[in-house]
């Protein structure tokens, strides 16, 4: 009860603060490369990597009792075919799970994203996202904060706040609620974002020999201070994953359709912090474990999006590969 008051308290706080002053008009920030960083290719493959991340190292485990460690780096080199704005790029960063006992965990990220564009400018950002876990065998409470430092003028400066309250009865169902708050000081006369995301997931199978199956649906909403370009201030989704556990493979796959703008994904790891409306999406992972240590993943991507200001819809599709560990 303590941790949900403590909850409740700070999130009503964060909501006074940033939408106490609603905006309704939105003046577009000219520049000569707007066009370019309004493109959803950067956002995208940040997302894929923060995937890759959260994806690779083994599951936490809630409720432990014994102290543990997950450690991640990741980096890539970014080739762009057939683009007429980018033109290379490198993705790298951390990202580690420090459960100290008796249900208490710390999470921590840290991105660095460099793109080079023709014509001889470089958008560079670096995300550093921070979380605090607690956890029992009947509830959880998770609350974070993400900040962003990018030479894009319109997201400089800005940051996230995030939590998630659940109950639970382990292997068999789980419900929760998580929030989050954007706030992009730059961005028209200073944007604010509220997302709430309510999920339900259910097992069913052999828990006890790790032979089972887990499905989860959630839905989002998101609701903008002030209009974007979109003609609306409120957007909603719903998505939709199963996953099979067989002793040491894990297989997922998911979908999502309907419409987010800005929104926070990933526990808090992935902002999409630039001009860009997705309008949906579907993948599938198989994890190795091997041993307790090692687990390795390889899936497979694909996201559909649109450019704000722009007609065309876009999709990406990409096959992904990585390593983590447990010390």
């Amino acid at each position: 009860c303590v941790y949900l008051f403590f909850f409740f308290f700070v999130l009503f706080v964060f909501c006074c603060f940033f939408f106490f002053k609603q905006k309704t008009a939105y003046e577009i920030y000219q520049c000569d490369w707007s066009s370019d960083v309004c493109s959803s290719d950067l956002m995208m493959v940040r997302m894929i990597f923060l995937v890759v991340l959260l994806g690779a190292v083994p599951g936490p485990v809630w409720g432990q009792d014994q102290t543990r460690l997950d450690l991640l780096l990741h980096g890539t080199a970014l080739q762009y075919r057939g683009s007429v704005l980018k033109d290379d790029g490198l993705v790298g960063g951390a990202y580690t799970y420090v459960a100290f006992g008796g249900g208490h965990a710390i999470e921590g990220g840290v991105t660095r994203t460099r793109i080079n564009y023709f014509g001889g400018f470089t958008l560079e950002q670096n995300d550093v996202t921070v979380a605090y876990n607690y956890s029992s065998n009947t509830a959880t409470f998770r609350v974070g904060a993400h900040l962003i430092d990018t030479n894009d003028p319109l997201t400089d400066g800005g940051g996230i706040v995030f939590g998630n309250v659940g109950l639970r009865v382990p292997y068999v169902w789980n419900a929760d609620v998580g929030v989050a708050i954007s706030r992009y000081p730059n961005y028209g006369q200073g944007l604010s974002v509220l997302q709430l995301s309510p999920g339900v997931g259910m097992n069913w199978g052999d828990t006890s020999g790790y032979r089972y199956f887990y499905a989860q649906v959630r839905g989002h909403y998101i609701g903008l201070s002030e209009e974007v370009g979109l003609g609306e201030q409120n957007f909603m989704s719903l998505e939709a994953s199963v996953a099979y556990y067989y002793r040491r493979l894990t297989a997922n796959a998911f979908v999502w359709s309907g419409e987010q703008v800005f929104a926070v994904r990933q526990g808090g790891f992935m902002a999409f912090n630039l001009s860009e409306k997705h309008t949906g999406g579907y993948g599938g992972s198989l994890k190795y474990a091997f041993g307790s240590s090692v687990a390795a993943t390889v899936g497979l991507f694909s996201e559909q999006f649109r450019d704000i200001g722009f007609d065309e819809d876009v999709s990406l599709t990409t096959l992904y590969l990585s390593l983590g560990f447990t010390l």
